[in-house]
């Protein structure tokens, strides 16, 4: 079984081109450190006290990326939800790459290198299909939807990746369906808050860094 991580990322990769598709760029690193918070709280490894998260049991939690960030989490003091989130976006633990390398081990992605760097197309279609099809159903009618794929849901739209999933002609129904689904559980406003303004404060940071880069290049 794939992780909430895992299947972000497969939503958010072109299946051909093997590169993130434009609409998730800015916004995918604090949608997968999203969905590794959400992925440990629903292993019941994170406990929500306030503001801040803090780790109620300390057993591995028998995902090698996951125990990764149990770790950390277990070792530093006590930090707010949107510290964890902008941490684990920007960290060294790099969990975007250890995931893409986890998918292609497991060969539902493939790696190839090219000029502009490393790409990961679609090698078995299987997983990303049930995905897709869970989300689908999800989004298409009343039914109650679980837990799991509600957090999934939530994370897809914090991405803006929910038109990924569904027909053009479905779009605007399935995004006003995917609030909904979030707006039932209480954490589609919290999410869309954290990755809205992690993926900002990036984005501020590249455009800072472009500047410094241009100064150092002037006679």
């Amino acid at each position: 079984m794939l992780s909430l991580a895992e299947e972000l990322l497969l939503v958010a990769l072109h299946d051909e081109r093997g590169a993130v598709v434009p609409a998730a760029t800015l916004s995918l690193g604090s949608g997968l450190a999203a969905a590794v918070l959400m992925d440990l709280s629903l292993r019941g490894r994170l406990l929500v006290e306030g503001r801040h998260l803090l780790v109620n049991a300390a057993a591995p939690a028998g995902d090698t990326v996951l125990d990764l960030v149990l770790a950390r989490m277990r070792h530093a003091p006590k930090r707010s939800i949107a510290y964890w989130l902008g941490d684990l976006a920007d960290t060294a633990l790099d969990v975007r790459g250890r995931l893409l390398d986890r998918l292609v081990r497991r060969r539902v992605l493939t790696k190839e290198e090219r000029a502009m760097g490393a790409v990961f197309p679609q090698n078995d279609a299987a997983p990303e299909r049930d995905v897709r099809r869970r989300v689908r159903e999800a989004l298409s009618g009343d039914a109650p939807v679980d837990a799991r794929t509600r957090m999934l849901i939530v994370l897809l739209d914090s991405c803006d990746l929910i038109d990924q999933v569904v027909e053009p002609s479905q779009r605007a129904a399935a995004s006003k369906r995917a609030r909904a689904v979030g707006d039932e559980s209480g954490i589609s406003e919290a999410v869309h808050e954290l990755v809205d303004g992690a993926a900002q404060r990036q984005m501020t940071l590249r455009q800072l860094k472009a500047i410094q880069s241009a100064i150092k290049r002037m006679p």
